[in-house]
């Protein structure tokens, strides 16, 4: 969070709530003195009172401590003594032990054991700054050896544990994946805009499928996947015998098609091992029919393929539905199938 929020101030991005980084299911089970130094961060201290604040909690310790800097400093008027402070954060454990000075060592008293940010936010609210910006000024100096209370009972903690120890929900790869924010549809061409959005799906892990749940094959790629591997049945049974077989030949062709298909395309590289082997396998009948049925799927779907047209010069800012157009991804996924053999051998036996 801490990153988060300073990035927001270094890169002068809207002053987002951090609080929205916490997912609000967990907020009940949020706690500790972490938390609530977040929450005084974010909201202050205005609601720390005697009468609300329990003695002995952490609460009570940063209203002592507010106190003192609150005297010290002069309700923050005296910015000499709001200096010292911000000294005194950055100096060792056995340098704010040694300090006598009357004024300020109740509160060097309580940096042993409440943490640097505690002061500086503090410190910032009652001088009315900027907590972030006080913070990236003396956040790589300022000490970590305070030796903090247990402020939580052991019923508490406890339950933290239980909750803590939960697993966390499974979410499949494919859902992960799936992007929906500002930019991934950003400025789409006319001509794109009645086209479905595009979602990472299953059908684009192909590559990764082994068999197991961890890529569900749908009825629906089942069924195209099937159709290739009819047309590749019918384009072998054209082919010319194995033997005598131009290996050059099909090496020269098969290099012009994939650098046509990734011109026109873009980003269409084969997958190294499937590369390689058909490069070995160059005399099969069954491997020169998959390269053709490639160029003819590079035929077919550049109708929608077209649609890269419109890429600019960032292919990340550039609407999904150019840069994953259907006729791109269909060229995408049957190359992915080319490359992983157990699947290319469960449909296209070989």
């Amino acid at each position: 969070m801490e990153a988060i929020a300073l990035y927001r101030v270094e890169e002068d991005y809207p002053p987002d709530s951090v609080m929205d980084l916490i997912p609000h299911s967990l907020l009940a089970y949020a706690g500790g003195t972490d938390f609530t130094d977040i929450c005084y961060i974010e909201k202050g201290t205005e609601s720390l009172t005697e009468d609300q604040v329990v003695p002995g909690s952490y609460p009570a310790d940063v209203l002592a401590c507010k106190k003192c800097i609150t005297e010290y400093t002069s309700d923050g008027k005296d910015k000499a003594r709001v200096d010292k402070l911000y000294s005194l954060v950055c100096k060792d454990r056995d340098s704010r032990k040694l300090i006598n000075d009357p004024k300020i060592k109740e509160i060097a008293e309580w940096s042993l054991i409440l943490p640097a940010r505690t002061i500086v936010y503090l410190t910032t609210e009652i001088t009315k700054e900027d907590f972030w910006i006080r913070w990236i000024e003396h956040r790589d100096c300022v000490y970590h050896d305070e030796e903090m209370k247990l402020y939580a009972d052991d019923k508490l903690q406890n339950l933290r544990e239980i909750e803590w120890q939960k697993p966390v929900r499974g979410m499949r790869t494919s859902d992960f994946l799936i992007e929906d924010d500002y930019f991934v549809f950003y400025d789409t061409p006319d001509e794109l805009r009645n086209k479905p959005k595009y979602y990472v799906s299953d059908a684009d892990r192909l590559y990764w499928w082994d068999g197991t749940d961890e890529v569900i094959i749908s009825e629906e790629t089942d069924l195209w996947i099937k159709g290739l591997a009819e047309r590749h049945k019918t384009i072998a049974k054209t082919m010319k015998p194995e033997k005598g077989q131009d290996s050059d030949s099909f090496m020269r062709d098969f290099f012009s098609l994939l650098y046509e298909i990734d011109e026109k395309y873009k980003r269409i590289i084969p997958f190294q091992k499937m590369f390689y082997d058909f490069i070995s396998n160059s005399h099969r009948k069954k491997y020169r029919a998959a390269v053709s049925l490639l160029k003819e799927l590079s035929d077919e779907n550049w109708e929608e393929g077209k649609a890269i047209r419109f890429l600019k010069h960032n292919w990340d800012l550039t609407s999904r539905k150019v840069t994953f157009n259907p006729g791109r991804l269909n060229i995408k996924r049957y190359m992915s199938i080319l490359a992983n053999i157990p699947l290319r051998k469960k449909y296209f036996g070989f």
